[in-house]
């Protein structure tokens, strides 16, 4: 097994070769990944058992970030991913507390038969999509942070990055625009 310092020195070659963000191939790339996993978030809305549609979003989060690794050959296993999801996940609180509320509105409403799940669905629905996109940005620019830096690639220190790039409330509100634009066009 690589070391972190091994994995981020292999990345940063081909982080030299593409760009995250912008117009090039492997930003499309990410970028769609990131969509593909927030709009999955409209049908996670879906689900109509109270916090069992939580749980499927902290796994689609997860699963978004064993994706971007692929995509850009950093490799986690599946715990440390989960870990550095949960991290992500914390700070978003904070980060967006209106998206999280109406995520967490939308589960317990869902406690309330008939009108109560369909007032959950809607509310969980655009907050989910939003939430989700954001959480793929935040991961994606906590990995070029990283290389950035020179820092090896380990589940500390892209928690770490991550809880200073949710500090950017620029970053976060331009991701969470992009997110709630996903929902509007599908």
């Amino acid at each position: 097994m690589e070391s972190g310092h091994q994995a981020a020195h292999m990345v940063k070659h081909l982080y030299d070769h593409a760009e995250f963000f912008g117009d090039g191939p492997k930003a499309k790339e990410l970028t769609e990944i990131i969509k593909q996993h927030a709009l999955a978030g409209t049908g996670i809305a879906f689900i109509p058992v109270p916090g069992l549609d939580i749980a499927a979003i902290i796994a689609n989060v997860w699963t978004m970030y064993a994706r971007i690794n692929s995509a850009v050959g950093v490799s986690f296993s599946e715990n440390v991913l989960k870990s550095i999801a949960s991290g992500i996940a914390a700070n978003l609180v904070a980060a967006v507390p209106a998206a999280v509320l109406g995520a967490l509105a939308g589960s317990v409403m869902k406690f309330i038969p008939g009108l109560g799940t369909v007032g959950g669905i809607a509310c969980s629905a655009a907050a989910n999509v939003a939430l989700m996109y954001v959480a793929g940005k935040v991961y994606l620019k906590s990995l070029q942070v990283l290389l950035r830096s020179d820092q090896p690639l380990t589940e500390g220190n892209v928690k770490k990055v991550a809880e200073g790039v949710i500090k950017d409330k620029a970053f976060v509100k331009s991701a969470y625009a992009e997110g709630q634009a996903a929902t509007n066009k599908n």
